[in-house]
Order: structure tokens, then sequence, then C-alpha cells
């Protein structure tokens, strides 16, 4: 993954979700990122979002979508994580 120079090491750069297990991480710029879920093992439901890419002028709900109700209500939240504003899930995928 390709970093933009507006990523700062004091912000979570990249957050992940396993939809097999819902195992979830938030990892610095320098951290090591898993390529599989930690837990089960899972590659193919396992997602690595940029979170630098949910920041910005162009509107989040351009590109993702909640995986559990369809909302395009997505945001950020205190914790650095993405989650969908209708139901609060973190299953949130790029569309």
């Amino acid at each position: 993954m390709v970093l933009s120079n507006q990523d700062t090491r004091q912000d979570y750069a990249f957050s992940t979700h396993c939809m097999s297990c819902d195992n979830g991480k938030n990892y610095q710029i320098d951290g090591d990122i898993p390529e599989s879920c930690p837990v089960c093992g899972e590659h193919k439901e396992y997602s690595i979002v940029n979170m630098n890419s949910l920041k910005g002028n162009i509107s989040v709900s351009d590109w993702y979508v909640c995986n559990d109700c369809s909302s395009h209500d997505i945001g950020v939240a205190d914790a650095q994580e993405s989650i969908c504003h209708s139901c609060g899930s973190l299953n949130i995928i790029v569309e």
C-alpha cells in the first residue's frame, strides 16, 4: 500500500476488519499489518482500509458502504475506525 504525504504518525493509518470472526485492529503507518486475520486466518473476508482515504474533501460515501445495512452514511469514529452512522456497524466495504 502507498501512503499519501498527508499521513502522520500520530493518527492510525490503517484499520482492519475480518468479516468471518469480527476481529479488527488499527495500525500506525509503520505498523506490521497482517495480510490475513491474525485470529482465524481468513484472507478473502479480511479487509484493510487506509484511514487517510476517509479524510479530506471527498465524501466518504462515494466509495464506502455498510456491508450490514447497505448505507452510505459512513464516517470515522473517535477510535479512528470506519463506522456506519445508520446502524453502528464496523463492517464497512469499498463499493
